[in-house]
């Protein structure tokens, strides 16, 4: 008997210190995609978490009044969860366009109408069966076994309202997955398409657990409500997983809405081209004594005022980093030892890749091409060739940067620059690494200068007036 009492509460506390620990590292995510979906996940952790409270509140203090309000209040709770999660694959839906509760509402109207009745319908429905609850108190108070054989006190609900439930579950089934399923076709990233299945998967696992756990169990007069409970917090922890994961990822690739400078052309300048950089695949040999920094902050500046997604590999010390970090719309994969496969980070414009593995940077490299789908150009900054050359040697070096070239050709409008520290290797390495690009720029004591372009572009004066005028 006391090894019956000691398990439920022992599985209620982990339950309960499971929700919390998901709760807050769905708070603590920093993301400008899908926020309104993340304080609403918020929300329903914090709706769970109370009414884990009552749960426990029941297995100490197994009084009529406590029963009740476990009854009523926690059942109030569990149909509020369902509105939220609801509201968050409408969120998902939307594309995270909306700002504020109100301005969600609103959208849900506005966009499809047949979607938006049923969740009309829906949310009425839920409210129809909080009120029959909390009106009627369709339940009695009874004793069941429960784990290691002992007793437990707890409510039966009436077969009226099991099946008004029923229903409550079937829908929280059926149509978010919908939404989610339909969200899938608005995107290409591969990763984000992943993820809108497997939230649906999770939410439908929770539907099952809750189904199995809370309708079958009592029905056959044993309660298993406590461990039901235990995966239904695993599966709202791994939808905060989730959503975070495909949140911060849809970030990574969306356009910056910072940015609002107005084009121009320091780089195409300072190399001394008539016309912006044109796309292609650039060798830029630098002199590592020199102040390269504003050549690159420079380039940088070129790109992201004209539109184009900015994509930056190199180590988090390296002076590259340094000054391009500051620029808003500047996305940065930072290459480290310590990391074995690509992986989020805090900050939201920040992926960490392995430095010693060019299987894995090239896969990064496609993948990020493809999952660019905006009509603007791409342009991709690999910092640098030496430090490669020196580790893996010249040869993964130039199959790397061969295999770079040819994936970089799959998109029409791409700036790729591949950085090489001038003098740092011996006359055969430099000319294999200077015959892969058919663009070549030199940064040295002398000045930037264009050695080699593969082809013009538009008139630079010509471009900066239209600019002007328009």
């Amino acid at each position: 008997m006391e090894l019956g009492f000691a398990i439920n509460p022992t599985v209620e506390f982990l339950t309960l210190a499971i929700t919390i620990i998901s709760g807050y590292f769905a708070f603590r995510q920093r993301s400008n995609v899908y926020t309104e979906a993340k304080d609403l996940l918020v929300s329903s952790h914090v709706l769970f978490s109370l009414f884990i409270l009552l749960e426990i509140l029941k297995t100490f203090i197994p009084k009529s009044f406590v029963i009740d309000t476990y009854a009523t209040l926690g059942t109030t709770l569990i149909l509020g969860i369902v509105e939220i999660l609801t509201l968050i694959s409408w969120q998902v839906y939307l594309q995270g366009s909306t700002h504020g509760f109100s301005n969600l509402i609103r959208s849900i109207f506005k966009s499809n109408k047949k979607n938006a009745l049923i969740f009309g319908v829906g949310s009425l429905y839920i409210a129809f069966v909080d009120a029959y609850l909390l009106i009627f108190h369709p339940y009695e108070i009874m004793t069941v076994p429960s784990f290691g054989g002992v007793s437990v006190v707890t409510n039966e609900f009436s077969q009226t309202f099991l099946i008004l439930l029923l229903a409550v579950l079937i829908l929280f089934m059926a149509y978010p997955t919908t939404l989610f399923l339909l969200a899938r076709r608005k995107t290409k990233q591969s990763i984000v398409r992943r993820a809108l299945v497997l939230l649906p998967l999770a939410w439908i696992c929770i539907g099952l657990d809750l189904l199995v756990f809370n309708g079958y169990s009592i029905s056959m007069g044993f309660d298993a409500l406590a461990l039901g409970y235990l995966f239904a917090s695993v599966g709202i922890g791994a939808t905060a997983f989730i959503l975070r994961r495909a949140s911060l990822l849809a970030a990574f690739f969306k356009p910056s809405i910072q940015m609002t400078l107005a084009p121009s052309y320091p780089f195409s300048k300072s190399v001394g081209l008539k016309s912006p950089i044109p796309s292609g695949s650039y060798l830029l040999e630098v002199e590592p004594s020199l102040n390269y920094e504003r050549l690159m902050k420079d380039l940088a500046v070129e790109l992201v005022s004209n539109k184009f997604l900015v994509f930056v590999f190199t180590p988090a010390a390296s002076r590259t980093y340094g000054v391009l970090s500051p620029i808003k719309g500047v996305r940065f994969y930072i290459m480290t030892s310590t990391a074995s496969y690509p992986g989020r980070t805090e900050d939201s414009n920040q992926m960490v890749v392995p430095e010693d593995d060019p299987t894995i940077l090239l896969d990064t490299l496609r993948k990020t091409i493809l999952s660019v789908t905006q009509s603007s150009g791409i342009a991709v900054v690999f910092d640098n060739l030496s430090d490669m050359i020196m580790t893996a040697g010249a040869e993964r070096c130039y199959k790397f940067i061969k295999r770079a070239n040819e994936i970089l050709a799959e998109r029409e409008i791409v700036v790729s620059i591949f950085l090489l520290t001038k003098g740092a290797h011996d006359e055969k390495t430099t000319n294999l690494i200077q015959n892969l690009f058919r663009n070549h720029i030199v940064f040295d004591s002398e000045g930037t200068k264009l050695k080699r372009a593969s082809e013009p572009a538009l008139d630079l004066e010509m471009l900066e007036l239209l600019d002007r005028t328009s």
